[in-house]
């Protein structure tokens, strides 16, 4: 729970600090799809969670007590999340939550920083 609400925070902070003029309550990105999609997979992957702790802890075994299956998850967590911060700040202004489908005349391709080892998944080949 506290990386996820890591990750909400700092959507909404990036924005706030690089991009303020987009800034707005739905910077938190707590719906960040239309239709719930993104409410829908966290309701599942928290009674997964769930499911799979009780069930383990019946058989007297779970691998959410294993301590490197914990360690590994979390730090393919904060990864990803620096990735994605890393990400907002090299982009500044460019950086907003709406897939954009015509060129602002204040975007800039950027082609910096982690954007000069990963290309930002919107762009098409």
């Amino acid at each position: 729970m506290a990386i996820v609400s890591i990750y909400h925070m700092l959507e909404y902070l990036c924005v706030a600090l690089y991009n303020p003029g987009y800034l707005e309550i739905d910077s938190f990105m707590f719906n960040p799809d239309v239709g719930n999609g993104y409410i829908t997979a966290m309701g599942a992957s928290l009674l997964e969670f769930w499911l799979e702790w009780w069930f383990g802890m019946a058989k007297g075994s779970s691998m959410k007590l294993a301590f490197f299956c914990k360690l590994v998850g979390l730090i393919m967590a904060l990864a990803g999340q620096l990735m994605r911060t890393l990400a907002m700040v090299t982009a500044k202004t460019s950086f907003n939550h709406y897939v954009a489908t015509r060129k602002e005349k204040s975007h800039r391709l950027i082609t910096h920083g982690i954007y000069a080892w990963e290309r930002h998944p919107s762009y098409r080949v």
